[in-house]
């Protein structure tokens, strides 16, 4: 990963450098990054199309509804589906994330701004449970977590439907270039245990991982 950061902290084109491991990093003295103070500068000098503006968007990290008039079954069917950016979690997100460019883009250029570039990082379901899996934000919401939430089917029908998706985000909004699909395996994320993986048999620790990844099943059959 390359972090862009500036030495003299004037965010001037001329001294903004790129953090490859080289130096340390965070640097001795932190400071608040003005992203958008950042950017504009940057794009003096850089055609803004040389960037991409990457979200990951995981409904599956929301397991219970935002409110107790939402039922289960309502979040549930709007967390997995993608066929309707009025009401789909994650083509909703998309959206979201789309109208803050244009307005962003608006700002730094007005009207006359072609769209700024859009990909999807990740997207994805886990089952088994992921250990990273909280219900922090439901006890917030004073909702429960969903029954099922990280049944088999519900992987299936996310996946399915995201292979079926044509990326659209509503009238009037450009689609991201790329989405991508997180993952092929199940892997850990810092010691724990999550399982987006299409493949393979669940590792119960990181020593089973190898054998884990060796294991070419299928976790459903695609229908």
């Amino acid at each position: 990963t390359s972090i862009l950061y500036s030495e003299d902290k004037s965010w001037s084109p001329q001294s903004m450098r790129i953090m490859d491991g080289s130096v340390p990093w965070p640097p001795e003295t932190p400071w608040k990054l003005d992203f958008q103070s950042v950017f504009r500068r940057l794009v003096q000098t850089i055609s803004a199309e040389r960037f991409i503006f990457t979200f990951n968007i995981y409904p599956y990290f929301l397991p219970c509804p935002p409110a107790v008039s939402i039922s289960c079954d309502q979040w549930m069917r709007d967390s997995l589906c993608f066929d309707d950016p009025a009401r789909c979690i994650t083509p909703k997100t998309a959206a979201g994330a789309r109208y803050a460019l244009q307005s962003f883009a608006q700002q730094l250029a007005g009207d006359a701004v072609s769209p700024l570039r859009m990909w999807i990082g990740e997207v994805g379901w886990s089952s088994p449970k992921a250990n990273s899996l909280s219900d922090g934000q439901c006890r917030d919401w004073g909702t429960k977590e969903c029954s099922g939430w990280s049944n088999l089917e519900n992987l299936a029908h996310y996946y399915k439907d995201f292979m079926n998706w044509d990326l659209n985000l509503g009238t009037g909004l450009e689609p991201p270039e790329y989405a991508f699909y997180f993952t092929i395996r199940d892997s850990f994320n810092f010691h724990h245990p999550e399982h987006f993986g299409l493949c393979g048999s669940a590792p119960e620790d990181e020593g089973e991982l190898k054998s884990a990844c060796e294991n070419r099943t299928a976790k459903f059959t695609p229908s």
